[in-house]
């Protein structure tokens, strides 16, 4: 049988992080399914941040472009597995479900999330520290890839701001 922590464990994994616990598969409806994370700068900053695009296909790329308008044209577009943007959704869901509420979107470090299902984008804003949170996680999820060295560059350019204090 299980331990208590064992136990603690499984509903932390199962409900948490909404992976499924003993390598079980999910049966996801194709409206539920993730296929592209769009992450833009939205706050003030004295050189460009461009967006980063990862997707599963070319069609979820275009769904970020749309999105994102304008500035898209500078996006970093990096393709994964959706397996791997699923996972970078299910690790980073307890950063977005608390992004929900409002801030001040001037501010520097201020980051637009959006998550594409079939049921179309799910935006969120994440301040600075949440934005460092989220990018360290798809950095470690990412790990030794070209899209690691971008999460990391935008990890480093956020703390670089922290002890300077001025904008990005």
């Amino acid at each position: 049988m299980f331990s208590a922590i064992e136990v603690a464990y499984l509903i932390y994994f199962m409900i948490v992080l909404g992976v499924p616990a003993f390598g079980a598969t999910t049966d996801e409806s194709p409206s539920s399914q993730v296929s592209a994370l769009c992450i833009q700068h939205i706050g003030i900053s004295d050189k460009p941040i461009f967006p980063l695009i990862i997707a599963v296909d070319e069609e979820a790329v275009q769904s970020c472009k749309r999105l994102i308008g304008e500035e898209s044209q500078h996006s970093a577009i990096y393709t994964v597995s959706r397996e791997q943007v699923t996972l970078m959704r299910a690790r980073t869901r307890h950063l977005l479900v608390t992004a929900k509420k409002p801030i001040h979107e001037r501010e520097y470090g201020t980051f637009k999330v959006a998550i594409f299902t079939g049921n179309g984008p799910e935006q969120f804003i994440l301040n600075r520290d949440g934005t460092l949170n989220f990018v360290e996680i798809l950095s470690k999820l990412s790990r030794n890839s070209e899209l690691s060295e971008t999460l990391r560059s935008i990890e480093k350019r956020l703390r670089n701001q922290e002890l300077t204090g001025g904008t990005l």
